[in-house]
């Protein structure tokens, strides 16, 4: 039996090829050339819509994370498991804020511009 490849598949099932309509591109736009390169791209409330989120996650979970070492720090007086285990719950609130930070301080404050032709 001889391997064909998907083109030949395609026609074997009777599928028509589908062409693009336009130029591709990977950007997460529409490609007009006559708008100018840094119009391309989402528009900056995309921009900040993308990341606010992230924001708004690392103030709350640093939040939590005083909160719950806070009270972890004081049930150890009262009762050690729960005041370790409320202490295990502030630092993975801690770590979460950290993540969250990175993302924003990283790839929400270094955008870059694509250029797309």
């Amino acid at each position: 039996m001889e391997m064909k490849g998907p083109e030949h598949q395609t026609e074997a099932l009777g599928l028509k090829k589908i062409e693009p309509a336009g130029p591709v591109t990977v950007a997460y736009a529409e490609v007009d050339p006559k708008q100018s390169p840094n119009m391309r791209q989402a528009t900056r409330w995309d921009y900040l819509v993308e990341y606010i989120g992230y924001w708004i996650d690392h103030k709350k979970f640093l939040i939590y994370a005083i909160i719950f070492v806070g009270a972890g720090i004081w049930a150890l007086h009262v009762w050690a498991p729960v005041g370790l285990l409320m202490i295990a719950v502030g630092a993975k609130f801690k770590v979460m804020s950290w993540m969250d930070n990175f993302i924003v301080k990283k790839f929400g404050a270094n955008r870059s511009l694509v250029l797309v032709d």
